[in-house]
């Protein structure tokens, strides 16, 4: 069991959309932050649509991805 997961939306062999999709199959609680080049209101819909919670975009500040993760732990 996992506390939070951060997925790429931009995978190797498999689109990040994807695997939330898979993932949201079996765990609809766990957290889900997507990181994502892009960072237009059609990606983060995207985002949102997949099953994230939230997301960030590439490049991020260390800090913008911390207070997210404690925004979904207080959430929880």
């Amino acid at each position: 069991k996992f506390d939070i997961l951060l997925i790429s939306t931009q995978l190797p062999k498999k689109n990040g959309f994807e695997a939330v999709h898979e993932i949201r199959e079996f765990d609809k609680q766990v957290p889900i932050i997507a990181q994502t080049m892009y960072g237009n209101y059609e990606a983060k819909i995207q985002c949102f649509d997949a099953g994230c919670d939230t997301y960030v975009s590439k490049p991020y500040k260390e800090a913008d991805l911390q207070q997210n993760i404690r925004n979904l732990i207080s959430e929880i």
